[in-house]
């Protein structure tokens, strides 16, 4: 006669199966494929490319097939980069001086981002642009670290953006942080966790002396990019 199986040891058993298909679950994370790090390749070019004709073209050619939420990252350097080419080409039109050759969007000041809506309705490729691939925040850090995304934030594949104000010492240091909005409040600790290890440029006074500076806008991404490496794909 089979003796019946223990209710302690059936207990741990079931418990083990549910941690182990929970683990599998947390962990079946589809990873950017060969095509996403193609267009990811493609968008960081520079200049004309035989494949791929203008630079516009190729910019364009990247926006229009990156379809899927793994290409990401390589509609994000696409729709920036053809932004700034577009800017660049009719800035004094905006009401801007056209900067020097080489410099990049993010060393202008922050009300250029007033241009995009204009922009935007001047080319229409530019509206399957992210908003936030292309606005910059008011006041730059110069050290940034990404948001660790929860279990459960990786468990339901949530992406998104929060948006926040800090408070920042005469050091550069982030000392508050408060949470203006957001997509998902499943996202707003780690982004708050993440802004609190930001650093910035000290605000100088008339004296050229540093000071404390409050209510400086933030925003935190959570995209496809994050999770995937928080799930353990190797980034390209």
């Amino acid at each position: 006669m089979k003796r019946p199986i223990d209710r302690h040891i059936f207990a741990i058993i079931l418990v083990a199966c549910t941690m182990l298909t929970a683990a599998r679950a947390e962990n079946d994370f589809e990873c950017p494929d060969s095509a996403a790090d193609e267009l990811t390749r493609v968008a960081r070019l520079s200049g004309p490319h035989i494949s791929y004709g203008t630079t516009t073209d190729r910019y364009r050619y990247v926006i229009e097939n990156a379809s899927r939420p793994m290409d990401h990252v390589a509609l994000g350097i696409a729709c920036y980069r053809l932004a700034n080419h577009y800017f660049r080409t009719n800035c004094s039109d905006y009401g801007y001086e056209c900067p020097h050759p080489g410099t990049d969007l993010l060393e202008w000041p922050a009300s250029m981002s007033n241009w995009i809506v204009k922009l935007k309705s001047q080319y229409e490729i530019l509206r399957q642009c992210p908003e936030k691939s292309i606005y910059r925040d008011d006041k730059l850090p110069i050290i940034s670290v990404l948001p660790i995304p929860s279990k459960e934030v990786l468990a339901q594949r949530v992406t998104g953006w929060v948006e926040l104000e800090v408070d920042i010492d005469a050091e550069g240091n982030v000392e508050k942080v408060f949470v203006v909005n957001s997509t998902s409040n499943l996202l707003d600790a780690s982004a708050v966790d993440a802004a609190r290890r930001f650093k910035y440029l000290p605000k100088l006074d008339e004296n050229y002396l540093r000071t404390a500076e409050s209510g400086v806008k933030l925003s935190i991404s959570t995209d496809y990019s994050v999770l995937a490496r928080f799930s353990g794909c190797t980034s390209k």
